[in-house]
């Protein structure tokens, strides 16, 4: 059994005469599986593990179900338990590089895949998943190694020429990802995700029209396909249909749908339609932070008051502290968690980062010592800010989080880097620590941007708000999630280092 890459218990007395679970057990534990009775095959194999701890199929089964439902720490030391128990078996050592990759661990992930092939060279889903991983590593050359020795082990392996495809995209080599698209369709045609893939290098190949069908295609295979209506929104959105896209983006039926929707009435100026669903929106107990994006920017183009209630007048909610101000008062600290960066396994990012490397997992996760101290002052400047504002009336403040996480991500950028304007729509408050700054004074290269406006959105009125920020290292900067800002470019050969993070609930 392997798995997919997308409490006390009374024990048994030990039969003295049975070193091993019944065979009647074993099938049933694996119908349990097989059916998806998830609950049942839990508890059937934690009682296994229980009475026999050295009988490796139920650890591996235990390992898949935990994983299954959400439980990755779970997982990890069940499937370590059964790599112990069974070191040669290919199959659990691709469990546990499955795992490792679902915790960011990319490295250890790698191993293990590595060791997986070892054990059995012709492993075409341990080629597969390897090549993933050496994707996500920046390592591209060794992924499309990797993915062809998957595809010249199993021939018609439609989901590694699916992600094979996926990977020429990343590096632009289009032409390669549109054949490596077809081909996985040619193997499975009833492969939505590689029809709406193709869809998206067809965009970037401005083939619009082969695109929209693509789009349309997987859609209709998978009809509940989220992804493939948005793909196929922002298309209709980008050639001026913004009609057509709104359509599209209320099939969506989710939060960041319902945003795009109201973003396109307010570009085709359909006010009426676009502050009828405004208004019913405001009402709801949900807030919908792209939602509060565009209705702060509509609120002060149409000099009308903001009634969406997440935040209104977004940009008197910035604080800003140097980190000295909660007692670290020295740099070396900055140093050691910026010479720590190789472990965070850097890749270059290219959606809202310009010429700039990020970590693909949260650094709050498994924090090193030097991460965690710094998060107990980031907590103290979260404490400070709450205490600021914490008679205003609005939503930020008065459904704070009772109970909350850190989500955080360390970003490097480098000559000519960026971001682009954007806001965190899963975060509740964002913030930033500048480890590194640019030593610019006479210029506002480096500095961070915060506004109203975003995206593609029509603009009235030129003079829309803005605060501009030069930072020095060891500044926290706090600010509403819902809050368009940017970096603006930088020409130096220095480089900017920061731990970004959003506080989310929980």
């Amino acid at each position: 059994m392997k798995q997919n890459e997308n409490n006390k218990k009374k024990s048994k007395k030990l039969n003295s005469k049975n070193i091993v679970p019944s065979q009647l057990e074993l099938k049933l534990l694996l119908d349990y599986y097989q059916k998806g009775l998830y609950d049942h095959a839990e508890k059937l194999a934690q009682s296994i593990t229980q009475e026999f701890p050295k009988h490796q199929f139920a650890w591996k089964v235990l390992g898949v179900l935990f994983k299954i439902s959400g439980r990755l720490s779970d997982s990890l030391i069940a499937t370590q338990k059964a790599v112990s128990l069974s070191p040669q078996e290919p199959e659990v050592r691709l469990n546990l590089g499955i795992i490792f990759k679902e915790l960011g661990r990319l490295n250890d992930a790698e191993t293990s895949y590595r060791q997986s092939i070892a054990l059995k060279p012709n492993y075409a889903e341990a080629y597969n998943n390897l090549g993933n991983t050496l994707e996500e590593l920046g390592k591209f050359h060794d992924a499309e190694e990797s993915y062809k020795q998957a595809i010249l082990f199993k021939p018609d392996y439609a989901e590694a020429y699916n992600n094979l495809g996926v990977m020429y995209e990343k590096i632009s080599k289009l032409d390669y990802a549109e054949t490596s698209y077809k081909k996985a369709i040619a193997l499975k045609p009833n492969y939505a995700e590689a029809y709406n893939n193709l869809g998206n290098t067809l965009q970037e190949l401005n083939r619009s029209d082969e695109a929209q069908a693509s789009y349309k295609q997987a859609i209709s295979l998978k009809p509940n396909y989220t992804q493939a209506y948005n793909n196929l929104g922002n298309i209709l959105r980008t050639s001026k249909k913004h009609k057509e896209a709104v359509y599209y983006y209320d099939l969506m039926q989710n939060d960041f749908g319902t945003a795009m929707s109201l973003e396109c009435l307010y570009i085709i100026k359909n006010y009426t339609e676009f502050y009828k669903r405004l208004s019913s929106l405001s009402t709801l107990e949900d807030m919908n932070l792209r939602v509060a994006a565009v209705s702060a920017l509509a609120a002060f183009q149409m000099k009308k008051k903001d009634s969406y209630p997440f935040c209104p007048n977004p940009l008197q909610f910035i604080k800003i502290n140097n980190l000295a101000d909660y007692g670290l008062s020295s740099n070396t600290l900055f140093e050691k968690i910026i010479k720590e960066t190789d472990k965070y396994q850097l890749t270059w990012e290219s959606r809202t980062t310009k010429f700039g490397f990020q970590s693909p997992s949260d650094v709050f996760e498994n924090p090193s010592k030097n991460i965690s101290l710094l998060e107990s002052f980031i907590q103290q400047a979260i404490n400070s800010y709450y205490d600021k504002f914490k008679s205003e009336n609005n939503i930020l403040i008065k459904k704070w989080p009772s109970k909350y996480k850190l989500q955080g991500w360390y970003n490097r950028l480098v000559k000519n880097g960026h971001h682009t304007s954007h806001i965190h729509q899963t975060g509740w408050l964002s913030g930033v620590i500048y480890l590194q700054t640019i030593n610019m004074p006479m210029s506002d290269e480096g500095a961070i941007e915060f506004s109203l406006h975003g995206y593609d959105l029509p603009i009235m009125d030129n003079k829309y708000p803005r605060k501009v920020h030069k930072p020095k290292r060891g500044d926290i900067v706090l600010f509403p999630s819902s809050l368009f800002h940017r970096t603006i470019p930088f020409t130096t050969d220095s480089e900017r280092c920061v731990i970004a993070f959003d506080l989310k609930g929980v």
